[in-house]
């Protein structure tokens, strides 16, 4: 057995998510939002050019939120924004070169929060529109189905595109269910991710999509005040689908409160900001 910690390395990634505007061709449209996230291009090799969150070293003096936190400072300059353990990833053979074990986080903060030069310097981190859709589901038999994801991402400023299937197996076993992923890229993806980093993004996407069902972790990726249209909007690309408008609202009531303020819409009549009831944040209440 072999005990010596020298042999082991522990990193720590992070996956930061804001949601960004993309302009509609058409005037009489309002803008579309996307979810986006941060990538870092790595240098050297293994996996020389190819994309994955922005990581580093856990110091031994420090826990694993120092590190995470520090990371973030010294590659983004931002502070004091929301961030969560993801998971933590000991594979053996994760890393080629080395004993790795790897503790993801994610954090999410509204866009205007996060324009800074420290990000927009470094030629090496770039903002990637992120989203995961199902293509097909098949069930082989009575205790298995097997679906079939593509995850794509794409950065408009230098037309990078990644993109991957993603395949869950799951199997029934006794009263539990076991599932089983696999990745493989598209053979549309110009670029690639490095070591397990689609498999971290395949799970924080999948962590996005259940937490906004029962908490107010959507309310974090826009600003204090915000139209009900913007709202939804945020939701659905968090849920990864279309919500009614008129369900959508009568739950959402319960969560937010109207203001006195409008927002500037040109012509048109300026639609009613709205802004998040404190009371809410201490009150658990699942979508629909």
């Amino acid at each position: 057995m072999n005990l010596n910690t020298k042999d082991f390395l522990i990193t720590v990634n992070l996956a930061l998510f804001k949601v960004d505007e993309v302009k509609s061709a058409s005037v009489k449209k309002l803008p579309q939002k996307e979810l986006m996230v941060l990538l870092e291009k790595r240098k050297r090799a293994p996996y020389e050019d190819c994309w994955l969150f922005p990581y580093g070293f856990v110091h031994i003096d420090e826990s694993l939120d120092q590190a995470v936190y520090r990371e973030l400072k010294e590659k983004t300059s931002l502070e004091n924004i929301y961030f969560e353990q993801l998971y933590t990833w000991g594979a053996v053979e994760r890393d080629p070169t080395a004993r790795v074990i790897a503790t993801s986080y994610m954090a999410i903060a509204q866009k205007d929060y996060i324009k800074n030069q420290a990000i927009d310097e470094r030629d090496d981190l770039k903002w990637f529109s992120v989203n995961k859709r199902l293509v097909a589901v098949n069930k082989p038999s009575d205790m298995q189905m097997v679906s079939r994801y593509i995850v794509s991402l794409y950065n408009r400023e230098d037309d990078i595109t990644i993109s991957y299937q993603v395949i869950e197996d799951i199997t029934a076993d006794g009263f539990e269910k076991r599932s089983k992923y696999t990745y493989e890229p598209c053979s549309d993806s110009r670029e690639l991710m490095a070591y397990d980093h689609i498999k971290i993004l395949d799970y924080a996407l999948d962590r996005i999509k259940n937490k906004v069902m029962y908490t107010n972790i959507a309310f974090g990726l826009i600003p204090e005040y915000f139209t009900l249209t913007e709202l939804q909007q945020v939701y659905e690309i968090m849920l990864g689908k279309e919500l009614t408008k008129p369900n959508f609202r009568r739950w959402i009531s319960k969560k937010v409160e109207e203001t006195q303020e409008t927002k500037k819409a040109g012509a048109h009549r300026p639609p009613k900001l709205y802004r998040l009831k404190k009371s809410s944040i201490i009150e658990d209440q699942e979508l629909f």
